[in-house]
């Protein structure tokens, strides 16, 4: 996997809950990201990778918390961690399908 620098990890439990593609973000990686943040600054911003290392903490905060709502219920949560949930909820269904349209809505311009 060194060589190719990437790895996707598949998840069956997302496969199961039809979250497609089923790919793990948290046990996924690049090691391209160095490489590559003279083009994300350029194209993207330089807050692009600001704002991904944020997304990935919120979705790293949220894999603690399941652990805990699976306890206790989410109604033991605080407010400040139950937005946190509602969030990560948000990047990981949300933000996809809005790509999606995105993509959509360029193809309609065409």
């Amino acid at each position: 996997m060194r060589i190719v620098k990437v790895f996707w990890a598949l998840d069956s439990s997302l496969a199961y809950r039809r979250h497609f593609p089923a790919i793990n973000w948290l046990n996924s990686y690049s090691l391209y990201l160095d490489s590559l943040k003279p083009w994300y600054d350029e194209h993207l911003g330089p807050e692009f990778l600001q704002n991904r290392e944020w997304a990935m903490a919120v979705l790293q905060e949220e894999a603690s918390l399941n652990e805990i709502v699976q306890l206790v219920g989410k109604d033991s949560l605080s407010a400040k961690d139950q937005i946190t949930l509602e969030t990560a909820k948000m990047i990981r269904e949300d933000f996809p399908a809005a790509e999606l349209l995105c993509g959509y809505r360029f193809l309609l311009r065409v």
